[in-house]
């Protein structure tokens, strides 16, 4: 099993600091397979884990962009360029 843990992380190592979080879920995936031998639960888990992480990058990716267009859009509303009236 260590070998197994050495092998999963070395091939996440672009994760940066980040591959740290990769042995324990190595480990939980792996122990999951021992008891149970399926693959199954370890796919569903690994695809829910980086459908997690993809959402959070997205999310984070649009975050500043959708801010400065609500930015940009108040700034040329035609309510904010009559607001010192006639």
């Amino acid at each position: 099993m260590i070998l197994s843990l050495i092998l999963r992380t070395s091939y996440h190592v672009y994760y940066g600091v980040g591959f740290i979080f990769t042995v324990p879920f190595g480990y939980f995936v792996t122990r999951s397979f021992q008891k149970n031998r399926r693959l199954t639960r370890p796919i569903v888990a690994h695809f829910l884990f980086d459908a997690i992480l993809i959402t959070i990058a997205v999310l984070k990716w649009a975050q500043p962009r959708i801010s400065s267009a609500r930015m940009r859009n108040v700034a040329t509303s035609p309510l904010t360029k009559h607001a010192g009236g006639p």
